[in-house]
């Protein structure tokens, strides 16, 4: 899994070369000192993200900028503490929750039209698949997540977007279309200029060439992701390289050479809290150790065992997947209800159209009557244009007599017959009025003839 090295645009606020108690204390002076609850909410979940390493203290102030948020009515806040909240729990590995409150921030930014927000919750449920193994998923996610990106012209973000689709065409052994979106990714760093930016391409370039066996290649972008991640204390981009460059050594078989970076990518994961890449390595590890140190790749393949039933249990992925289904089934019914609407919406659209049409064709063939056209057809135009009215009203009133009835044949019959006793009468002495009518119009233009002698 490819750790993401952005948590949203608000986390630059603090430059990270800067030491991290220095920015901690600083958002503290800032909390203390601002008095608008919306600001401090931001600032609760920037001191959130400084405390990556220490998870309970980082949920204690997600917990604390929601509590503001919500007693502030601040929409964005909520859902931005949603999202934080499904980080911090992807990281120690709760996926149920995680997914849970990605979801929710996801539906929430959907309804503010928070499209940053957005995007990055459709990245973030992307990661959560990928820890699950399921990258088709994952891309899915992510090509939501790209038009909004193009859409909002922000080309930072378009540029993370890129690098992780790179990733999980990686993933799923597709390097030509990996090499595809990090070509992209790369012509859009060469005009920002940006060095935590290059550092996600020069991984996703590495781990492309890797895969099109390429290491020659391949290697070097590595190299230069580990160099520009130790200028700037990237600990993100050190893990990634560092697997990435263990993944290719393991699958060579170098041993040696695996179980440098392999052990580098154990400390930098548990460094960082991320229990998927713990599992990784110790996995790694046991097999390395395998034939060479027993004890230890027992304790390894332990210890990897025990995180594996803790991050994927039957219980948390029973609960995982209910909650998808669960979207799903939602989903679904948002997209049939709006399928509905819409057909509804048509319908109405046609009705009034028809209401219009029926009184101009009458006010047509009473002008039509003062021209030269021959009276049976003026009369036959007048009798439709009565056919229509009386067809049109028994058309708005059947979906009345079904709702009311319940859709029972019998029920409908009988009102349906009691309608059609009045309207037939009533369509005959309508049809005599008018031709009666029409008649009478067509006289007034018959010119008089002169009697015989």
């Amino acid at each position: 899994m490819q750790k993401k090295a952005l948590f949203l645009p608000l986390i630059f606020l603090f430059h990270f070369a800067i030491a991290q108690q220095k920015q901690i204390d600083s958002i503290k002076h800032l909390i203390n000192i601002t008095k608008v609850d919306t600001s401090k909410v931001k600032d609760y979940y920037v001191l959130s993200r400084l405390y990556k390493d220490k998870r309970d203290s980082a949920l204690f102030y997600i917990d604390n900028g929601m509590r503001l948020a919500i007693s502030a009515h601040y929409g964005y806040g909520i859902a931005l503490g949603k999202y934080a909240y499904g980080v911090n729990y992807a990281n120690l590995g709760n996926y149920p929750l995680a997914i849970k409150n990605h979801l929710e921030a996801l539906q929430l930014s959907l309804n503010l039209n928070a499209y940053t927000l957005t995007a990055y919750c459709y990245q973030s449920i992307a990661d959560v698949y990928d820890d699950q193994k399921d990258d088709k998923r994952s891309i899915y996610y992510m090509q939501q997540a790209i038009p909004i990106a193009k859409k909002i012209g922000d080309k930072k973000l378009l540029t993370v977007l890129y690098s992780d689709m790179s990733y999980f065409y990686n993933k799923l052994n597709q390097p030509g279309m990996a090499l595809k979106y990090d070509n992209l990714a790369n012509e859009l760093v060469e005009q920002l200029h940006d060095d935590r930016l290059s550092d996600r391409v020069y991984l996703g370039m590495g781990k492309t060439y890797l895969n099109l066996k390429k290491p020659d290649i391949g290697l070097p972008f590595l190299n230069k992701a580990i160099s520009l991640s130790k200028m700037i204390h990237d600990n993100y981009g050190l893990l990634n390289s560092d697997t990435f460059i263990s993944d290719y050594y393991f699958n060579a078989g170098q041993t040696d050479s695996a179980m440098v970076y392999t052990l580098k990518e154990l400390t930098e994961a548990k460094a960082d809290g991320y229990s998927a890449g713990i599992l990784d390595a110790m996995k790694k590890l046991g097999s390395l150790n395998d034939g060479h140190d027993q004890a230890k790749a027992t304790q390894y393949y332990k210890n990897a065992m025990v995180l594996d039933e803790q991050l994927f249990d039957s219980e948390k992925t029973r609960a995982f997947q209910n909650l998808i289904t669960a979207y799903d089934l939602q989903k679904k019914e948002q997209a049939e209800q709006k399928s509905i609407t819409e057909e509804e919406r048509k319908e109405n659209l046609q009705l009034i159209a028809i209401a219009l049409f029926i009184p101009l064709f009458l006010m047509a063939v009473f002008l039509l009557n003062r021209t030269k056209l021959h009276r049976r057809v003026i009369d036959f135009m007048g009798v439709l244009s009565l056919l229509l009215a009386f067809e049109f009203i028994t058309l708005l009133i059947h979906p009345l007599i079904e709702k009311g009835t319940h859709h029972s044949p019998v029920l409908e019959l009988i009102i349906l017959v009691i309608i059609a006793a009045i309207l037939i009468p009533l369509h005959h002495q309508l049809t005599h009025w008018l031709k009666a009518k029409l008649s009478g119009h067509v006289k007034e233009h018959i010119e008089p003839v002169e009697d015989m002698p």
